[in-house]
């Protein structure tokens, strides 16, 4: 019986309805953007073991050598690509040797370097 009216008046009020879980959302999430910042500033006053430390230092990562990496794999691909090329107008040679006719498979044009 108690539940019941209980229910039947937070149907009907709105206050009860809409503003105390608004007041309890402001409320609760003021403490737990505390509690989260305040790991931040936790974080900072923690000591790093030095050995640990000293594996960091060595493993620096710069612009520099990001960018170094790509452009290895693009020489990379660059030689590839220039391989396949001329072993496919070596293909088509023998193919035109073998026919008698030339008919080029696809276009090719080998950079030499």
């Amino acid at each position: 019986m108690f539940t019941h009216a209980v229910t039947r008046a937070l149907r009907k009020n709105k206050t009860l309805r809409y503003g105390v879980p608004m007041l309890l959302l402001v409320v609760g999430g003021s403490f737990g953007l505390r509690e989260f910042s305040q790991i931040r500033y936790d974080a900072v006053k923690i000591k790093i073991d030095p050995e640990l430390e000293k594996k960091l230092k060595m493993n620096q990562v710069s612009l520099e050598s990001e960018y170094e990496v790509p452009r290895v794999l693009l020489l990379m691909a660059h030689t590839c690509n220039n391989f396949w090329r001329l072993a496919l107008s070596r293909l088509e040679q023998h193919h035109q040797e073998v026919s008698g006719n030339y008919a080029p498979l696809i276009p090719v044009t080998v950079s030499k370097q």
